[in-house]
């Protein structure tokens, strides 16, 4: 079984946005979903 671990937090007060960071969209997408995407394809 993999265990990882994703850090999501803080403000994205820097990236122009009030939501939290991992709820910033990059590329039409939230960070935090990068990141769930990126672990799948490694799982």
């Amino acid at each position: 079984m993999a265990v990882a671990l994703v850090v999501a937090a803080g403000r994205g007060e820097r990236l122009g946005s009030a939501r939290p960071k991992a709820l910033v969209a990059v590329a039409g997408r939230p960070m935090l979903e990068w990141s769930v995407l990126a672990l799948r394809a490694v799982a």
